[in-house]
């Protein structure tokens, strides 16, 4: 149904959707999507699912009527097995990389936590985000940045602000489009968002850092998170504590 108004409607049916306010989404993109069933030339939808590492787990083809009947559950379905954070809270999110490969929100705040919007929530909670580059598969488009504390120059340098402020206007949701303090390198960047946390033991910060969203099936914590993630039963400690591998220009890679 997304992919009808929103993917395949391009920037008009993305409109008219935001139009009337995310908050509604759950109406009317049903809606919109079964004015586009009745009047286009819709032979059948094809349903790819994905489990939480980013791998193809079903496929499912549904008839142009089938949609508004089957696409619910196949939905609930890709809810339960998709990715997630499973420490459910740190002081601070380090994110390799956004990028609209990812997410359309360039960091799914399924998993993140970061929402841009006071309608939704859920995913894992922090004070502050540090996010260090984007994919060179989102050419440019760097919308999500705007949810982050922290970004560094490099990213910074490969935003295409034209790209940015036509998605944020489109979907009349500003927030991604924000430009965050902006950190000369990842070291700094990461040092400044711990720097920014309250009420925190500063020897003993919790830090989470992933690849990006789609990839945390495995995820880096720091040595104070290490007994809490003993405890649950479905993460492995595969290595021994080491330090953040800054190279000479304080990057990470």
């Amino acid at each position: 149904m997304k992919m009808m108004v929103i993917g395949l409607g391009k920037q008009r049916g993305a409109e008219s959707c935001h139009n009337a306010n995310v908050r509604h989404f759950a109406k009317y993109i049903p809606m919109f999507g079964n004015v586009i069933r009745a009047h286009s030339n819709v032979l059948f939808g094809f349903a790819s699912i994905e489990n939480a590492y980013d791998e193809t787990c079903r496929l499912s083809a549904l008839t142009n009527e089938e949609i508004p009947l089957k696409e619910p559950e196949l939905l609930d379905y890709a809810k339960k097995i998709m990715a997630r954070i499973l420490i459910d809270k740190c002081d601070v999110l380090v994110i390799d990389s956004i990028g609209k490969d990812y997410s359309g929100e360039g960091a799914d705040p399924n998993v993140t936590g970061t929402w841009a919007n006071t309608f939704v929530s859920g995913g894992l909670q922090k004070q502050r985000v540090a996010t260090l580059d984007l994919s060179e598969e989102s050419y440019g488009n760097a919308t999500g940045i705007g949810v982050a504390d922290f970004i560094t120059k490099r990213l910074m340098d490969k935003c295409d602000m034209e790209k940015i402020y036509a998605n944020a206007v489109t979907s009349k949701v500003l927030i991604p489009a924000y430009i965050p303090l902006v950190a000369q390198n990842d070291e700094d960047a990461i040092k400044a968002a711990v720097k920014c946390c309250q009420e925190i033991d500063y020897s003993k910060v919790e830090i989470i850092r992933i690849k990006n969203s789609l990839g945390v099936g495995e995820i880096d914590i720091s040595e104070s998170l290490l007994e809490k993630a003993k405890q649950i039963q479905d993460i492995e400690v595969i290595s021994t504590p080491r330090p953040f591998p800054f190279d000479e220009n304080g990057n990470l890679f």
